[in-house]
């Protein structure tokens, strides 16, 4: 949402800011000027430095469960269990335990790519079954604080994550797009 498209909106919820009379005819000039002043008088939504609006007073999430926006263990999927590294390599060590429990006799190179081929797709079908031991990694996973750096987002990624309905704010930082939080784009 462009700036010009907030103040139509903040125009409609009968909000009290000075706004030209025909915002769709208005001047960048008197946007940018509608804007400062909103920006200044309301106290539902900040502007940062970036130029992007976010909520007024929003908390950082201090967990992987508020910064996700997940209640449970099984909201994690495939490919969130694929895309981070400190969430699949204990569950590959589970699934390494797992086999060589099996057979302890397994040699280590042929044992490192079929664990590679086969953890995701053991991961799962050992969810449905009993979750106890991968649900207790991803929960202690899921209440952690996030890392800053778990939440930069390629392009392709951020498109996904907006096509499912997040609401996410964008950066560009040279070809890539930084997911900072989950606050909307003005």
């Amino acid at each position: 949402m462009d700036r010009r498209t907030f103040l139509k909106a903040l125009a409609s919820f009968g909000v009290s800011v000075a706004l030209p009379l025909d915002l769709a005819a208005a001047s960048d000039a008197e946007i940018d000027t509608a804007w400062t002043e909103a920006a200044k008088t309301w106290d539902l939504f900040e502007v940062s430095e970036f130029r992007t609006l976010s909520y007024a007073n929003f908390e950082e999430p201090t967990t992987r469960y508020d910064a996700y926006g997940f209640s449970y263990t099984s909201d994690v999927d495939a490919s969130m269990l694929e895309s981070h590294y400190d969430l699949y390599e204990p569950i590959k060590t589970l699934y390494r335990e797992h086999l060589l429990e099996q057979n302890p006799a397994l040699d280590e190179t042929p044992l490192d790519e079929r664990i590679e081929e086969e953890w995701l797709e053991w991961c799962e079908q050992t969810r449905r079954k009993e979750c106890g031991a991968i649900d207790s990694i991803i929960d202690d996973w899921l209440s952690e604080a996030p890392d800053p750096c778990e939440l930069h987002t390629g392009v392709e990624e951020a498109n996904r994550i907006a096509a499912e309905g997040w609401t996410i704010r964008f950066v560009y930082e040279d070809e890539d797009i930084v997911r900072y939080d989950r606050k909307p784009v003005v």
